[in-house]
């Protein structure tokens, strides 16, 4: 199964033998003209009565259609490739949850990193198959969402990615998770543009007033000894 570049079709082909002349026998062949199949869930579903189809093969085939290079699904048994992407779809099962993708990362390893950081627990909230942690730490966000424990994991786990001032930071181990705070702590938070024009406009004012004084209330010094001001 696969995409055929050419002939801008998807195809199937179910061998079924060799004939006493030598040739082929297909049980099943799609995609011999052009432009005949063009979503993935025709041949999937053409497929299915001949062999075990894994979990998103059309999305497979989807992707595979969209590569520079032509590739292809075999679905035997035997296949590296099939085995492959069983294993493929096997561990993106295991990993993903709603929040992100489960890491080995536990609040054990975590928690010491955040303290180190500066970082300040500010609240909690509830998401699918877990929780979300947000912290603060000088004008900084930061929330972390984590994966409640399941049959395969007595701990709760950190999701990837976390999320710090709106940007999303994909960590896997403690020391991504450390570096990733380190460059926040070193870039400050970025001053809002109505913040900026109220500070200058606060200096502004000080200025004037500043400039008020010292024309109401000249200085004491004998202004012939050159202070610089006139009046």
């Amino acid at each position: 199964m696969g995409w055929d570049h050419a002939l801008q079709t998807y195809y199937a082909h179910v061998y079924n033998g060799i004939d006493a002349a030598g040739h082929e026998n297909f049980a099943l062949k799609l995609g011999t003209r052009f432009e005949e199949i063009t979503s993935p869930h025709v041949v999937v579903e053409a497929v299915g009565p001949y062999a075990d189809v894994p979990t998103e093969l059309d999305h497979i085939l989807d992707v595979g259609r969209r590569l520079p290079s032509s590739t292809f699904t075999d679905l035997r048994e035997d296949s590296r490739i099939y085995q492959n992407e069983q294993r493929y779809n096997d561990k993106m099962s295991e990993l993903y949850r709603p929040g992100g993708f489960a890491t080995q990362l536990s609040h054990e390893q975590v928690n010491p990193i955040l303290a180190e950081h500066g970082w300040t627990r500010s609240e909690v909230g509830l998401i699918n198959d877990g929780h979300v942690e947000t912290y603060v730490r000088n004008g900084h966000e930061l929330t972390i969402p984590w994966g409640w424990p399941d049959s395969r994991h007595d701990t709760e786990q950190l999701l990837s990615p976390i999320t710090i001032d709106g940007q999303r930071y994909g960590v896997s181990t403690p020391e991504a998770l450390a570096k990733t705070l380190a460059h926040v702590r070193n870039n400050p938070v970025p001053v809002r543009r109505d913040a900026a024009a109220e500070r200058d406009t606060v200096d502004e004012n000080d200025l004037m007033e500043l400039d008020t004084v010292l024309r109401e209330e000249p200085p004491d010094d004998d202004l012939s000894t050159g202070t610089g001001l006139s009046y």
